[in-house]
């Protein structure tokens, strides 16, 4: 067995190997034996038979070169699954308007006016761009900002509303940033993809739920992450239950050293 191998060399030389093409499930495993084959004798047809092959089949079936050590379970070849990923993990993080950053700036593209209020009424097209500050779910930390857009789709006069394709990222200083994407009701509760993130939140994916308190001014966020390793109890604490009411502690608010995460995004 060539265990002196690295398993990135055995990966690169088995994708460029002319090898046949095995079924994978969605977490990168191989398939049950039941359901993989490999080519065989050919039938006295001309047409290639073929057997069934547990994993260890598969790797004793490669060229002598390409096997490696069986018991390197956690080879990138055959499984796309960390073993650091802890599953679901929740984050709890409220975003402010504080009205100290010029935000939101509302870009009426559409050039639709309620003449009587002398203001936009708000049609598809129109653009609303902003950052807002964001402390963690105990409101004892202030964690960074949001950034993004929001483009018009509908508006909901009987709401008095709109819905918006949202298009945003949380930074988080030292920790990275997730990125997000969906649908955005100003009248009520929404829910969005996580689409990737950096740092700590590298290769996340997930759901977030944006619970409004105060529109635009509070707003409060349940993620559901995946694919990570576990957080650092910073990122866990019990949040304070959202309310109208709720600020941020005035040390997070000043941002003092000790009420920060590391090289916070401001």
């Amino acid at each position: 067995m060539a265990s002196s191998l690295s398993i990135s060399s055995v990966c690169n030389r088995l994708n460029r190997a002319k090898l046949p093409s095995f079924p994978i499930t969605h977490k990168g495993y191989l398939k049950s034996a039941s359901s993989i084959h490999l080519p065989g004798r050919r039938s006295s047809s001309g047409g290639p038979l073929f057997i069934r092959a547990t994993k260890e089949q598969v790797i004793s079936h490669l060229p002598s070169d390409l096997q490696y050590d069986q018991k390197q379970e956690a080879s990138p070849c055959f499984s796309g699954a960390s073993a650091a990923d802890a599953g679901v993990q929740q984050m709890y993080v409220y975003e402010f308007n504080e009205n100290d950053r010029n935000s939101p700036a509302y870009l009426p593209f559409s050039l639709r006016f309620d003449l009587a209020k002398g203001r936009p009424s708000g049609g598809i097209g129109d653009l609303v761009t902003f950052t807002n500050k964001v402390y963690d779910g105990s409101l004892q930390t202030r964690l960074g900002i949001t950034a993004g857009m929001h483009i018009m789709i509908k508006h909901y006069p009987k709401e008095k509303g709109h819905r918006y394709e949202a298009i945003f990222s949380f930074y988080f200083g030292d920790y990275g940033h997730i990125s997000v994407q969906g649908s955005y009701l100003t009248f009520k509760d929404s829910e969005l993809a996580i689409t990737g993130g950096s740092g700590i939140f590298t290769g996340v994916y997930g759901v977030v739920k944006l619970h409004q308190i105060v529109n635009p001014n509070k707003h409060f966020y349940t993620f559901e992450l995946e694919g990570i390793p576990p957080l650092p109890s910073a990122l866990t604490r019990t949040p304070v239950p959202p309310s109208a009411s709720v600020r941020a502690s005035p040390s997070a608010m000043r941002g003092a050293p000790d009420s920060v995460a590391p090289n916070f995004t401001d």
